[in-house]
Protein backbone atom coordinates (compact mmCIF):
# COMPACT_ATOMS: atom_id res chain seq x y z
CA UNK A 1 0.00 0.00 0.00
CA UNK A 2 2.90 2.26 1.03
CA UNK A 3 4.56 1.87 -2.61
CA UNK A 4 1.18 2.91 -4.37
CA UNK A 5 0.73 5.75 -2.52
CA UNK A 6 4.72 6.48 -3.68
CA UNK A 7 4.20 6.04 -7.19
CA UNK A 8 0.83 7.49 -6.81
CA UNK A 9 2.90 10.54 -5.73
CA UNK A 10 5.85 10.47 -8.35
CA UNK A 11 3.17 10.30 -11.10
CA UNK A 12 1.65 13.34 -10.16
CA UNK A 13 4.92 15.62 -9.39
CA UNK A 14 6.07 14.33 -13.00
CA UNK A 15 2.78 15.33 -14.71
CA UNK A 16 2.64 18.80 -12.78
CA UNK A 17 6.45 19.22 -13.82
CA UNK A 18 5.50 18.21 -17.23
CA UNK A 19 1.88 20.34 -17.63
CA UNK A 20 4.40 23.64 -16.99
CA UNK A 21 5.43 23.63 -20.03
CA UNK A 22 4.85 27.13 -21.67
CA UNK A 23 3.41 26.56 -25.07
CA UNK A 24 4.58 29.53 -28.34
CA UNK A 25 6.62 31.34 -25.42
CA UNK A 26 8.50 33.26 -28.54
CA UNK A 27 5.63 34.86 -30.33
CA UNK A 28 2.11 35.39 -29.27
CA UNK A 29 0.95 37.62 -31.53
CA UNK A 30 -0.59 34.41 -33.42
CA UNK A 31 -3.64 37.31 -35.14
CA UNK A 32 -0.24 39.61 -36.63
CA UNK A 33 1.03 37.47 -37.61
CA UNK A 34 -1.38 35.69 -39.78
CA UNK A 35 -2.67 39.57 -40.72
CA UNK A 36 0.85 40.26 -42.15
CA UNK A 37 0.58 37.30 -44.27
CA UNK A 38 -2.90 38.46 -45.39
CA UNK A 39 -2.09 42.20 -45.81
CA UNK A 40 0.75 42.13 -48.58
CA UNK A 41 -0.88 42.67 -51.88
CA UNK A 42 -2.74 45.63 -53.85
CA UNK A 43 -6.14 46.35 -52.54
CA UNK A 44 -9.20 48.53 -54.06
CA UNK A 45 -11.13 51.03 -52.26
CA UNK A 46 -14.53 49.65 -52.87
CA UNK A 47 -16.35 52.15 -50.47
CA UNK A 48 -15.94 54.07 -47.51
CA UNK A 49 -18.14 55.50 -45.00
CA UNK A 50 -17.08 58.90 -42.66
CA UNK A 51 -19.35 60.50 -40.20
CA UNK A 52 -18.27 63.73 -38.61
CA UNK A 53 -18.57 65.14 -35.18
CA UNK A 54 -17.86 68.26 -33.59
CA UNK A 55 -18.06 68.69 -29.58
CA UNK A 56 -20.21 65.53 -29.17
CA UNK A 57 -22.70 66.79 -31.97
CA UNK A 58 -22.97 64.76 -35.37
CA UNK A 59 -22.24 66.75 -38.25
CA UNK A 60 -22.75 64.93 -41.53
CA UNK A 61 -21.95 61.34 -42.91
CA UNK A 62 -20.17 60.94 -46.64
CA UNK A 63 -20.65 57.86 -48.10
CA UNK A 64 -18.32 56.65 -51.59
CA UNK A 65 -18.41 53.56 -53.55
CA UNK A 66 -15.79 52.00 -55.68
CA UNK A 67 -12.97 54.64 -56.16
CA UNK A 68 -9.63 54.36 -57.89
CA UNK A 69 -7.74 54.63 -54.99
CA UNK A 70 -5.66 51.82 -53.73
CA UNK A 71 -3.20 50.82 -51.50
CA UNK A 72 -0.07 48.87 -51.78
CA UNK A 73 1.72 46.77 -48.81
CA UNK A 74 4.70 44.44 -49.40
CA UNK A 75 6.02 41.79 -47.25
CA UNK A 76 8.94 44.18 -46.48
CA UNK A 77 7.09 46.74 -44.87
CA UNK A 78 6.46 49.48 -47.58
CA UNK A 79 3.31 50.75 -48.57
CA UNK A 80 2.11 53.52 -50.83
CA UNK A 81 -1.45 54.83 -51.02
CA UNK A 82 -2.38 56.13 -54.94
CA UNK A 83 -5.27 58.13 -57.01
CA UNK A 84 -4.96 56.05 -60.32
CA UNK A 85 -1.90 55.61 -60.99
CA UNK A 86 -0.69 58.56 -58.62
CA UNK A 87 1.35 58.08 -55.52
CA UNK A 88 -0.07 60.33 -52.88
CA UNK A 89 1.30 58.22 -49.63
CA UNK A 90 4.74 56.29 -49.30
CA UNK A 91 5.98 55.29 -45.90
CA UNK A 92 6.76 51.90 -43.94
CA UNK A 93 3.96 49.93 -42.07
CA UNK A 94 3.82 47.08 -39.60
CA UNK A 95 0.99 44.59 -38.18
CA UNK A 96 0.55 44.12 -34.66
CA UNK A 97 -2.46 41.91 -34.09
CA UNK A 98 -5.58 43.04 -35.58
CA UNK A 99 -4.22 46.95 -36.00
CA UNK A 100 -1.90 48.61 -38.86
CA UNK A 101 0.60 51.03 -37.60
CA UNK A 102 1.62 53.52 -40.75
CA UNK A 103 4.93 55.49 -40.48
CA UNK A 104 4.96 58.11 -43.26
CA UNK A 105 8.04 60.62 -43.34
CA UNK A 106 7.90 64.28 -43.27
CA UNK A 107 6.69 65.94 -46.61
CA UNK A 108 7.70 69.12 -48.45
CA UNK A 109 6.67 70.11 -52.18
CA UNK A 110 4.25 72.45 -53.76
CA UNK A 111 3.81 74.74 -51.16
CA UNK A 112 2.96 72.39 -48.80
CA UNK A 113 4.97 70.84 -45.85
CA UNK A 114 3.62 67.65 -43.80
CA UNK A 115 5.86 66.65 -40.37
CA UNK A 116 6.08 63.11 -40.32
CA UNK A 117 3.15 60.85 -38.51
CA UNK A 118 2.03 58.01 -37.54
CA UNK A 119 -0.87 56.43 -37.99
CA UNK A 120 -3.10 53.77 -36.48
CA UNK A 121 -6.03 51.45 -38.38
CA UNK A 122 -8.20 48.81 -36.95
CA UNK A 123 -8.73 45.82 -38.68
CA UNK A 124 -12.24 44.70 -38.48
CA UNK A 125 -11.94 42.07 -41.21
CA UNK A 126 -9.17 40.76 -43.26
CA UNK A 127 -8.93 37.94 -45.59
CA UNK A 128 -7.54 36.79 -48.49
CA UNK A 129 -9.99 39.01 -50.42
CA UNK A 130 -11.50 41.57 -48.37
CA UNK A 131 -9.93 43.99 -45.84
CA UNK A 132 -12.34 46.39 -43.43
CA UNK A 133 -10.63 49.44 -41.75
CA UNK A 134 -12.78 50.66 -39.06
CA UNK A 135 -11.20 53.74 -37.10
CA UNK A 136 -12.00 56.13 -34.89
CA UNK A 137 -10.40 59.18 -34.28
CA UNK A 138 -10.61 62.06 -31.97
CA UNK A 139 -8.77 65.36 -31.36
CA UNK A 140 -8.33 68.55 -29.45
CA UNK A 141 -8.29 71.69 -32.25
CA UNK A 142 -8.11 75.27 -31.38
CA UNK A 143 -10.46 77.70 -34.08
CA UNK A 144 -10.07 81.20 -33.63
CA UNK A 145 -9.27 80.89 -30.01
CA UNK A 146 -11.77 78.19 -29.33
CA UNK A 147 -10.72 74.88 -28.01
CA UNK A 148 -13.30 72.13 -29.75
CA UNK A 149 -13.11 68.48 -30.13
CA UNK A 150 -13.62 66.77 -33.29
CA UNK A 151 -14.29 63.05 -33.68
CA UNK A 152 -14.10 61.15 -36.79
CA UNK A 153 -15.49 57.38 -37.31
CA UNK A 154 -14.83 55.95 -40.82
CA UNK A 155 -15.28 52.28 -41.80
CA UNK A 156 -13.51 51.59 -45.37
CA UNK A 157 -13.70 48.08 -47.45
CA UNK A 158 -11.12 47.24 -50.06
CA UNK A 159 -10.54 44.09 -52.70
CA UNK A 160 -7.59 42.42 -53.24
CA UNK A 161 -6.75 43.02 -56.89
Amino acid sequence: MKSIATVTFFALAVLAIVSCRKGNPKNTDLIGDKNKKLIVGKWRQMADTTSYYNNGQFLNKVETGTTNDYEIYTADGATSQLSGATVNYSGTYTVKQDSVIFMYPAYNGGGVTVSASTLGRHIKTLTATDLVYSDDYTAEVTVNGSKQTTRTVQITYFKKQ
